[in-house]
C-alpha cells in the first residue's frame, strides 16, 4: 500500500528496526495470521452457509492461488476436506 505518509512510514522503520530478530519474526507471524483471519471471515461472511472446512478450504486458494499448479491446490484441497471429514468421524465414533 502506498496511503501511508513518508514520514509516518519511517517512523514505522525505526520501531521495527529497534526489534529484536525475535520480536520481528513474531510481528510478521502476527500480521499473517491476522491477515488469514481477516480472508477467513470475509469469504464466511459472503458464504454464511457454507460449512467452517469450505471456508477453510476457500482461505486456502485465496493465499496460495499463485503459489501450486491448479492440480496441486486441487490435491491440497481435497486433502483438507478428506482430513476435516476424518477428524468429524473420529468425534463421533468417539462420543458413540
Amino acid at each position: 500500500m502506498t496511503d501511508t505518509p513518508a514520514h509516518i512510514h519511517q517512523l514505522q522503520l525505526a520501531v521495527f528496526n529497534k526489534m529484536t530478530s525475535g520480536q520481528r519474526i513474531a510481528v510478521c507471524l502476527e500480521m499473517m495470521e491476522e491477515g488469514r483471519a481477516q480472508l477467513a471471515a470475509n469469504i464466511r461472511r459472503k458464504h454464511s452457509d457454507w460449512p467452517e472446512v469450505e471456508v477453510m478450504v476457500a482461505t486456502f486458494e485465496r493465499m496460495y492461488q499463485g503459489e501450486f499448479t491448479s492440480e496441486k491446490l486441487a490435491d491440497i484441497t481435497n486433502f483438507i476436506r478428506a482430513f476435516h471429514l476424518k477428524n468429524d468421524q473420529d468425534l463421533i465414533n468417539k462420543e458413540s
